[in-house]
């Protein structure tokens, strides 16, 4: 069943969301792709670029996929259970993302998932 609550954003960050040291987590990514799934008990992923650049491919859980290259103050949110977030960062390089404290950033590297169709 499609989740009418899907959604995904990609925009500056707002001022009145620019994150409180103690309130956000920092997570490094570097030279990989991360992939981070939203749960029933965490049905959505904010996250905050602060330093370097990559690009993130968030598809939500009724198929909706955005594709986006990200730098620094990219606001990127998906919204519905089952919705994922794909961050790749070219060889060498290493992109800082923040993340609200209940919602650190995780997941495995893409080449460690297998897709069946």
């Amino acid at each position: 069943e499609k989740d009418k609550s899907a959604k995904i954003t990609f925009s500056p960050v707002p001022s009145d969301l620019l994150p409180n040291s103690n309130e956000w987590k920092a997570q490094t990514i570097s030279s990989e792709t991360l992939c981070e799934m939203t749960s029933s008990t965490n049905p959505s992923l904010t996250r905050i670029v602060i330093a370097g650049k990559g690009t993130v491919e968030a598809t939500s859980n009724d198929g909706l996929t955005q594709k986006e290259k990200v730098g620094p103050g990219a606001l990127v949110q998906v919204t519905g259970v089952e919705s994922q977030m794909l961050w790749t960062v070219k060889d060498g390089d290493t992109m800082i993302v923040l993340s609200p404290e209940d919602g650190v950033v995780g997941g495995v590297k893409a080449s460690s998932l297998v897709l069946s169709g």
